[in-house]
């Protein structure tokens, strides 16, 4: 075997943003619509595959991109005969085509610029768009003879019982059913499904046998979704291509099917040990790439005005994100594809503030169109900075909504300041000033108060029946020595009573804000209705909505903040 060994080291932007890609495995490229994700590919192709001094291709996203080449031109011409690529005359060129490319010549563009090798790409870069890669899989014509080398992935799994086995068992994992290739029709095809009768000897084939395949119905038959991932995976196993670029690999597939085909790619790149660089604005097919715990790098595209800039996450850095529980099972992923990504604690505070937003964007519209906003529930405030921090690496604008009273802890506090580029040191003092009345008022109850308090209620007729009115002198005395903090949430900012405590939350609030940190002012999410009969549970989102709540001034007002905040 050949040691050649070649992959994509870097795409350079215009806006100056470098792109280091793993030579190994899968770099997705991410981000909204009309970013430049496709146009990054095909100007990569166009920029590799030119020839030395050419610089008359469109540059609209890539400055430059710059080939990592690990092999000698000797290499390279043992890897090229290895995969088929030579001709008859010494020339090499893809199987029927002709004339082909000298040894010399081939020796020379290698030899040449690392990022410009002319025709040599052909050889070893794959493109593969969602309009084409379709046609692949719905047959070719047969060879003139069995001596002739393969000139379409159908030919290779015609010389391949195993790469074919290979393919039908990936179509039953992602849709349930087997391939059958046809070998007998005058265009090698697939099938459908599994024939009735086994296969015969080639050179005893039955009527019975011919009956249950033509049965089959065509794959050229089938749904776009299922043409087009085939195609995509018939190209990339049959193939001997180091580096592959695909565009919208989920095209046309549903959810599950796209989850399911990134782990399949991911699968491959590690097998093949291969290069594959996907442009994509599907979460499932990032959820199944990152399942599939292979070396994976995610890049996210973002474009203001003409300029793209990009950020990237590495694969040691996106292991480690995802190895936490808030990401891997939160919509945190589809916060790539939005303009702003908003934390919220629970669901029902996510449900509500979405809700307020329409009503603001319905009574004075918001520069950001409500469908590029998404929430994301963060299982309280804990997971609130292990998000940011994902989100934010990969350009993504985030603010954090948290109740009032992540004021009772500094650390936690200064865990999200800090995710978000803030300066503790900054809000310090007026974090102190704010919270001074809460952390000294604070003597925490002994059990043997409690016990007393609790005595003194139960034992005045201790054969009484335990009723409502009992239940509340109960709650009554817990409530005696509790933390004060707890009046964050039941009064929110009309907690700070005093004009020192008062002041000092305010400027401590704004600097907040400005960082992208918009706590509840109003205490926690409840407190927006707060005439409601019903206080908690599930219930209350509900009855806030039918009674109006997210439509309130404060309500709205606190989404306006939050739209506004790093903007």
């Amino acid at each position: 075997m050949s040691q050649f060994s070649v992959s994509i080291a870097t795409m350079v932007l215009r806006s100056g943003s470098e792109i280091r890609l793993p030579e190994r495995g899968i770099t997705a490229v991410v981000g909204g619509n009309n970013v430049g994700k496709s146009s990054l590919l095909s100007e990569t192709v166009a920029w590799l595959g030119r020839h030395r001094g050419d610089l008359q291709i469109p540059k609209n996203v890539l400055d430059r991109a710059v080939l990592r080449k690990r092999a000698t031109d000797d290499d390279l011409l043992a890897w090229l005969r290895e995969s088929g690529f030579s001709l008859p005359t010494g020339n090499f060129a893809w199987p029927g085509s002709s004339p082909g490319i000298e040894e010399s010549y081939v020796r020379h563009l290698w030899n040449g610029d690392d990022e410009a090798v002319g025709q040599l790409l052909q050889f070893f870069v794959h493109r593969s768009e969602a309009i084409s890669r379709a046609g692949y899989a719905t047959g070719t014509g047969r060879r003139e003879n069995i001596e002739q080398s393969p000139t379409h992935p159908m030919h290779y799994l015609e010389d391949d019982p195993e790469l074919l086995q290979e393919l039908s068992d990936t179509c039953v994992r992602i849709f349930r059913i087997p391939l059958t290739l046809d070998r007998l029709s005058n265009t090698v095809s697939f099938r459908i499904g599994k024939t009735k009768v086994p296969a015969p000897p080639i050179d005893a084939v039955t009527k019975e046998y011919r009956d249950s395949l033509t049965s089959l119905p065509l794959l050229a038959e089938q749904g776009d979704g299922m043409r087009s991932l085939l195609g995509l995976l018939l190209t990339v196993m049959t193939s001997s291509f180091p580096i592959v670029l695909v565009d919208e690999p989920e095209a046309f597939l549903h959810p599950p099917q796209a989850f399911e085909l990134g782990r399949i790619l991911g699968e491959i790149a590690v097998r093949r040990e291969i290069q594959i660089v996907i442009a994509t604005h599907d979460r499932s097919l990032i959820a199944g790439l990152l399942e599939a715990e292979q070396q994976v790098s995610i890049v996210r595209l973002d474009r203001s005005g003409n300029v793209t800039k990009a950020s990237q996450l590495n694969s040691v850095e996106v292991k480690s994100l995802w190895s936490d529980s808030v990401l891997r099972y939160s919509n945190a992923l589809e916060g790539l594809f939005h303009h702003l990504v908003v934390l919220a604690e629970g669901d029902d505070d996510c449900r509500f503030y979405r809700a307020a937003l329409d009503s603001l964007d319905a009574s004075s519209a918001i520069e950001i169109p409500p469908s590029e906003v998404l929430f994301v529930p963060t299982g309280g405030k804990d997971g609130m900075a292990k998000v940011a921090k994902a989100l934010i690496a990969l350009g993504v604008r985030v603010v954090a909504t948290p109740d009032l009273d992540i004021l009772d802890d500094a650390s936690k506090l200064k865990s999200l300041v800090m995710q978000f580029g803030g300066r503790w040191d900054e809000i310090e003092q007026d974090y102190n000033n704010a919270t001074r009345i809460f952390r000294s008022q604070y003597v925490p109850a002994r059990k043997s108060d409690v016990l007393k308090a609790l005595q003194a209620v139960l034992s005045s007729d201790p054969d009484e029946s335990f009723d409502e009115a009992a239940a509340r002198e109960v709650r009554a005395q817990m409530r005696i020595n509790e933390s004060p903090w707890k009046a964050l949430k039941r009064y929110g900012m009309a907690a700070f009573s005093s004009g020192e405590s008062h002041a000092a939350a305010l400027r401590l609030l704004e600097r907040l804000d400005s960082m992208g940190i918009c706590l509840v002012r109003q205490g926690e999410l409840e407190r927006f209705a707060p005439s409601l009969a019903v206080r908690k549970g599930p219930a209350w989102l509900p009855a806030a909505i039918a009674a109006g709540a997210h439509e309130s001034e404060p309500a709205k007002e606190h989404l306006r903040r939050i739209v506004q905040s790093r903007a």
